[in-house]
């Protein structure tokens, strides 16, 4: 069984020992998000959105799914297997009791002076873009928000099945004739090279998309500064695998990483930094267990 049917078969088991009904996806998956291709007709999808979660979204939370790109409250949401539903699982719990401080810590991103969080923050990688080139804003799957201190914020991009069984795009030539986005940063500016119009480099890794976060955040923190010294970071949380692919998915992310590295090796206004969910689910039931068994425990029953 190939990497991403292992991942969705144990989502689908998960939900049959809890006699959670499962259904096809209501729309075309081909047009709901990549990490839906190839499950065509599979009965992969929770009735409502209430049974793949927790806890029902916030107020807040639903409207910030709802002015995002992938209408993900639709069918992604619904698939047991969705990266968006695992991401709510995780930070909407610490989120709403005010204890992302908590979260943080575990994620081993800075966890002093966070002023709040929210889902599907969009990041324009410069100012007035053109629309009818630029669509699309970046989209951020979790942003974490700071106030007086170096940090800025502390994006997080969440992946679980999409690095597996399937083509990434590259970057698009429009990225690459903006040449004031690459100015201050021209060893990833020949990584976009590399990967433009198509990603021949990374078979595992959405590097391009990757790189249209950190153009995003690269240009929050230009305009932000004012002066000061600031950086912000981008976190990529992934779900690890045993075998090959998920061997060859971990060495992309820190072949990947050491470009950043490479790319800021003194004055940092971007940091780029990975950890697994597993990882993360391990610290949280050691450090809280006792304070929050039944979460943790539905946490590490489903994704462990």
């Amino acid at each position: 069984m190939d990497t991403r049917s292992f991942i969705i078969q144990r989502q689908i088991h998960w939900a049959k020992r809890h006699g959670i009904p499962l259904s096809p996806a209501k729309s075309d998956p081909t047009q709901v998000g990549d990490d839906h291709v190839l499950t065509r007709g599979l009965r992969a999808y929770t009735k409502d959105l209430r049974s793949n979660l927790f806890e029902p979204l916030s107020r807040n939370a639903r409207v910030a799914f709802s002015r995002g790109d992938g209408d993900e409250m639709e069918d992604k949401m619904r698939a047991v297997h969705s990266s968006s539903a695992l991401g709510v699982n995780l930070f909407h719990y610490w989120h709403q009791r005010g204890l992302l401080a908590d979260l943080a810590n575990v994620l081993e991103i800075p966890s002093p002076r966070i002023s709040g969080g929210a889902f599907e923050e969009k990041r324009p990688v410069m100012t007035n873009p053109d629309r009818k080139v630029f669509p699309r804003d970046p989209n951020l799957d979790f942003v974490f928000t700071y106030s007086d201190g170096g940090t800025l914020e502390v994006a997080v991009e969440c992946k679980f099945t999409e690095p597996f069984g399937q083509k990434h795009d590259g970057l698009k030539q429009a990225y690459l004739d903006q040449e004031s986005l690459w100015k201050s940063i021209p060893q990833l500016h020949c990584l976009a090279k590399e990967i433009s119009p198509n990603d021949e480099c990374f078979v595992y890794l959405h590097a391009a998309q990757l790189l249209k976060h950190i153009l995003g955040l690269l240009h929050r923190v230009e305009m932000r500064s004012s002066g000061k010294t600031c950086s912000a970071r981008l976190l990529y949380l992934y779900y690890d695998v045993t075998g090959a692919e998920g061997r060859s998915h971990a060495e992309e992310v820190e072949q990947f990483a050491a470009l950043v590295r490479k790319q800021f090796p003194e004055r940092k206004p971007i940091i780029f930094q990975y950890t697994t969910y597993q990882e993360a689910l391990m610290r949280l039931a050691m450090k809280h267990r006792d304070q929050h068994p039944a979460y943790l425990d539905w946490m590490l029953e489903r994704y462990l």
